[in-house]
């Protein structure tokens, strides 16, 4: 790759985040990423703020699943347990509600 490819590469990645950081403000949605080896969240401050988290507080599962609505509370982590599963790691989408 050369240097006005590299540029044109990292231009067009910078440009994907400020859209990708409008569209999760406008949803008013966060992000995270679940480290399972460590069964601990990396959550952005917009995801702490929905969950009600500190910012530099470690999110950790029982943190996650105290801050879930009670009716949905059981459904979500069988799918989560589920979804981890050894072969089971597919598109998972499921709605659910947070206190």
């Amino acid at each position: 790759m050369n240097t006005s490819e590299l540029e044109a590469a990292i231009k067009s990645m910078r440009n994907e985040s400020v859209r990708l950081e409008l569209a999760l403000d406008a949803s008013q949605a966060g992000t995270w990423t679940w480290i399972v080896e460590r069964a601990t969240g990396d959550w952005d401050n917009r995801n702490r703020r929905l969950f009600g988290i500190e910012d530099d507080l470690p999110v950790s599962a029982d943190m996650f699943y105290e801050r879930v609505h009670s009716e949905d509370r059981d459904g979500l982590r069988q799918d989560i347990e589920n979804m981890l599963l050894p072969g089971n790691l597919v598109d998972w989408k499921r709605e659910f509600r947070i206190l």
